[in-house]
């Protein structure tokens, strides 16, 4: 793009404020002395319309062709989400995950949050050494299901600190 601004001006905005070769350009279009005066032209607005738009005329003819009403929304949420669902079903499908899979995993979230969102060493604590590598019905098996972990724990907390 040709500029209307030699260098040496250029340069001397740049040095004068304190600012990159493109803000001094565009301050030197802003204010040198063929720029345009106040704000920038705009196209004139149509009258609104209110008075008449319940029954349906327009209070301006020359406003004839805008629409009082709001055409009703497209129904395209529906069609959304069940893409976003079957692409889901689908990246689960190339990752192995199989919906008896994903119900298993549901439910030990439940379980783990049914037990007071344990940390490794509270697991360990309550089941031993393999405590975190095993599943809530494997814990249930050595005896303390998760709705019993958190006395189990208190249980040894205070065992401990005898």
């Amino acid at each position: 793009m040709k500029s209307l601004f030699t260098n040496e001006a250029i340069v001397a905005v740049m040095e004068q404020r304190g600012v990159t070769r493109k803000s001094a350009m565009k301050w030197l279009n802003r204010n040198h002395p063929d720029a345009p005066k106040g704000k920038a032209a705009t196209a004139p607005a149509l009258e609104p319309v209110h008075s008449g738009a319940e029954q349906g005329v327009p209070a301006n003819p020359a406003n004839a062709a805008i629409i009082t009403e709001k055409p009703e929304p497209k129904k395209i949420v529906a069609k959304r989400n069940k893409a976003a669902l079957a692409k889901a079903a689908e990246s689960l499908q190339h990752k192995g995950i199989t919906s008896e899979g994903l119900a298993s995993r549901t439910l030990g979230t439940k379980l783990y949050n049914v037990a007071g969102r344990p940390t490794k060493a509270q697991l360990i604590l309550v089941y031993g050494p393999k405590g975190p590598a095993m599943t809530w019905p494997q814990r249930a098996e050595a005896g303390v299901s998760a709705e019993q972990f958190q006395d189990a724990l208190k249980a040894k907390l205070a065992a401990e600190t005898k």
